[in-house]
């Protein structure tokens, strides 16, 4: 009988303990549930890599993705998104993203899509939204495969060649000029000249003239003068002459004559004088006389 009742003892023990223990365990397993909600939200994924719900290991975009920030939650890889335009993907150390194109390249948006240079000939035209591939306009060129800019033709020298992959600029000729970037070269104008190569042209020298596209200037001849810049020579006025080349005229000295144009100005004959600067002789009053290259005339009486 109380062998009997010792097992009944014993059962009843054994059963509460039982439930006891399976109290503990339930106690425990909600608190490590709760422990990994909360660990799960405490977790911070870095961009490039997103946390699946009810979860706590952080997993990686594929190459060519990543997450808009750090902290990105979903079921699966949609919480990634393709690298914008301009950008390529990256992968380092298990952590995909997104990283701008260097200078002179860029990338349309989409899957790990290569950011590429625009190639000889053309530039990155990054002043557009986006930036978009431009040729190189006449009067530039381009011979590198990542530019932002083509090179101008340099002063002197001119190309009309669009898209040029190389230098196309030629020399200007002697009798016209460019600047920078020019796409032909342009006749100087007359009273102008210009050498090989030159930026722009120069005015004639006072004594010489040009006509339009003259590499140099003529000088004028003699009985003839001109200032700088003149496109043609003008005559001498009456009363005064020139030598060749000259900027301006010589009155003629008294006793001597000359008419428009004169290279040199002629002595008066005898019974005729002048004084300076005249266009013709005058004769002697009556009662007077004089010899050659006379400035004024003698009495008879003297």
């Amino acid at each position: 009988m109380k062998n009997s009742d010792s097992e009944k003892t014993n059962k009843i023990c054994a059963a509460k303990m039982m439930t006891i223990c399976s109290l503990h365990l339930i106690l425990l397993c909600c608190m490590i549930v709760s422990l990994a909600i909360v660990n799960a939200d405490q977790i911070v994924c870095p961009r490039g890599q997103y946390l699946p719900s009810g979860t706590e290991i952080c997993v990686a975009c594929g190459a060519g993705y990543s997450t808009p920030s750090a902290d990105a939650h979903g079921e699966d890889s949609s919480a990634c998104s393709v690298c914008a335009a301009g950008f390529t993907g990256t992968s380092v150390a298990g952590t995909s993203g997104c990283t701008a194109c260097k200078q002179g390249t860029f990338s349309n948006a989409g899957n790990n899509m290569p950011c590429e240079g625009c190639g000889a000939g053309s530039y990155l035209n990054e002043a557009a939204n986006p930036p978009i591939c431009t040729l190189c306009e006449a009067g530039k060129f381009n011979q590198y495969p990542e530019a932002v800019s083509c090179v101008q033709c340099a002063t002197g020298k001119a190309s009309d060649v669009i898209g040029a992959p190389f230098s196309t600029c030629q020399e200007c000729p002697a009798g016209t000029h460019s600047t920078v970037d020019s796409t032909s070269c342009i006749s100087c104008d007359a009273g102008k000249y210009a050498g090989p190569y030159f930026a722009e042209c120069v005015n004639c020298p006072a004594g010489t003239y040009s006509l339009k596209g003259q590499p140099t200037c003529f000088p004028c001849a003699a009985g003839l003068y001109s200032l700088a810049g003149q496109s043609y020579c003008s005559p001498c006025a009456a009363g005064s002459f020139s030598a060749s080349s000259a900027s301006e005229c010589t009155q003629c000295t008294a006793g001597t004559f000359a008419s428009a144009g004169q290279a040199t100005c002629l002595p008066c004959m005898s019974g005729t004088y002048s004084l300076s600067g005249a266009a013709s002789c005058s004769a002697c009053s009556a009662g007077t006389f004089s010899g050659p290259s006379a400035a004024s005339c003698n009495s008879c009486s003297s």
